[in-house]
């Protein structure tokens, strides 16, 4: 299930939804799986987002 909700979040993103894509993001990191908020900050996928402020809560938690 957490696969699959790492693969929608940058599905979203490459369609343009960067709401969705952030939520999705939101409610997997912390959970136990690769997405950590040090993953964020560094993936090269989802550096369009890194602009924004609600991203940046999420990668802060750290």
């Amino acid at each position: 299930m957490l696969l699959v909700a790492g693969v929608l979040a940058r599905i979203y993103l490459h369609v343009g939804d960067r709401d969705r894509a952030i939520a999705r993001l939101d409610a997997i990191v912390g959970l136990p799986y690769f997405v950590s908020p040090v993953w964020l900050a560094i993936d090269p996928e989802l550096a369009s987002l890194r602009d924004d402020s609600r991203f940046r809560a999420v990668v802060a938690r750290r």
